[in-house]
C-alpha cells in the first residue's frame, strides 16, 4: 500500500471487531483520540504556541512516505481544529479521510464546515445523508464489520429476539414491539440505556449504562433473531444487519432499504413500517439462516478504495 494510516477512534472491543480484518497490517495503526471533552476545554485555554506543543507530544511519529488519517464523527468539531492544524504541518500532504458512522443529526456539534476545510474524502455509511448534504461531498460506504470468534456464552439464557441500544428517538417503537413479542409468548432478552427523564418503564426490559462488545455477542450467540430500530430518518444499515448475516440470525428491521439488498431474503429478514404490522410467526417459523460474510463491508475494502482514489 502507498499510505500509511492512522485512524483515530475511542478504542474498544466493538473497533476490534469493526477493523478486525486490518489489526495486522503494518503500515495501519490506531491511535486512541483525546477525550472530548477535557481535551477541547484545554485547547481553547491554551495560547497556540501551547497548542502545538500539546498537539506534537499527541502523535511525532516519523513515517517515510505519505500518510492519512482516518478521523470519526467525534472529531467533527471547532475544538479539533487545532489537532488538524498541526498534523497538515507536521506531515507535508499528508491526507485526511473521515468516516461518519452515526447520522448527522444525530451530532448537534458537529461543524460540517471542517470537512470541506481540512478534509481529502468524506464518507458516510447512511445514503440518505449523502443525498441531504451533498454539498459536502459525502461518498457512500457501508458500516464496516470483520468477523470474529463470539465469546463463550454458555452463561447466558436462550432467547427468540435480542436487543441492545440506546433508547434515543426510538424507544416507544422499541417498548410497543416489546410488548407484542411477549404477549405472545416469545422470550425477549431486550436492553435499553440513555432513557430520558420521565419515560414508562416496561417490566422484562433491562436498563443498562452500557454494555461491552463482547457481551453483546454472547448474548447475540444465544439469541435465534435480532432486532434493529432505526433513529430518526436514517437509511443506512447498521450492524445488526452484517451481525444477522455474519452469525447466522434472523432480523426484523424498520429500514426499509433492507428489501432491496442483494442479500435479501423473506426468510431471514422481516421489514416492519411499525410495531403494529409485526408477525410473531417470522421469529417462530422453522428456519435457520446459514452465516455468511460479506466481503464488501470489510474494512480491506476500505483501504482498497482510499488506495485507488486519494
Amino acid at each position: 500500500m502507498r499510505y500509511h494510516y492512522v485512524f483515530m477512534s475511542q478504542w474498544d472491543h466493538l473497533n476490534e471487531v469493526i477493523y478486525g480484518d486490518i489489526l495486522h497490517l503494518e503500515n495501519v495503526e490506531f491511535l486512541e483520540a483525546p477525550a472530548n471533552n477535557w481535551s477541547i476545554k484545554l485547547m481553547k485555554l491554551l495560547p497556540n504556541p501551547l497548542k502545538f506543543l500539546w498537539n506534537k507530544k499527541f502523535y511525532n511519529k516519523k513515517i517515510d512516505g505519505p500518510i492519512c488519517f482516518v478521523f470519526r464523527m467525534s472529531s467533527m468539531m471547532k475544538g479539533r481544529e487545532p489537532l488538524f492544524r498541526y498534523l497538515k504541518k507536521r506531515y507535508k500532504g499528508c491526507k485526511f479521510v473521515a468516516y461518519l458512522g452515526d447520522v448527522i443529526a444525530s451530532r448537534p456539534y458537529a461543524d460540517l464546515s471542517l470537512l470541506d476545510k481540512y478534509f481529502d474524502l468524506v464518507f458516510s455509511f447512511d445514503q440518505g445523508d449523502c443525498e441531504k448534504y451533498s454539498e459536502h461531498h459525502l461518498l457512500y460506504f457501508p458500516t464496516m464489520y470483520s468477523k470474529q470468534e463470539i465469546p463463550d456464552s454458555s452463561a447466558f439464557a436462550e432467547s427468540d429476539v435480542f436487543f441492545c441500544g440506546k433508547a434515543k428517538d426510538r424507544y416507544e417503537c422499541i417498548a410497543e414491539i416489546y410488548k407484542r413479542l411477549t404477549a405472545s409468548n416469545i422470550r425477549c432478552d431486550f436492553s435499553v440505556s440513555r432513557l430520558n427523564n420521565g419515560v414508562h418503564l416496561v417490566d422484562g426490559i433491562n436498563y443498562i449504562d452500557k454494555m461491552e462488545y463482547k457481551e453483546y455477542l454472547q448474548r447475540l450467540d444465544k439469541s435465534k433473531c435480532l432486532l434493529d430500530v432505526l433513529q430518526g430518518e436514517s437509511r443506512g444499515f447498521t450492524l445488526r444487519v452484517w451481525e444477522a448475516l455474519v452469525y447466522g440470525k434472523k432480523l426484523i428491521t424498520t429500514n426499509s432499504e433492507i428489501l432491496n439488498a442483494p442479500f435479501y431474503d423473506a426468510r431471514q429478514f422481516l421489514y416492519i413500517s411499525s410495531p403494529e404490522i409485526l408477525d410473531v410467526s417470522f421469529v417462530t417459523q422453522n428456519f435457520q439462516p446459514e452465516p455468511r460474510y460479506i466481503s464488501e463491508v470489510s474494512p480491506m475494502k476500505f483501504l482498497q478504495f482510499l488506495e485507488n482514489n486519494l
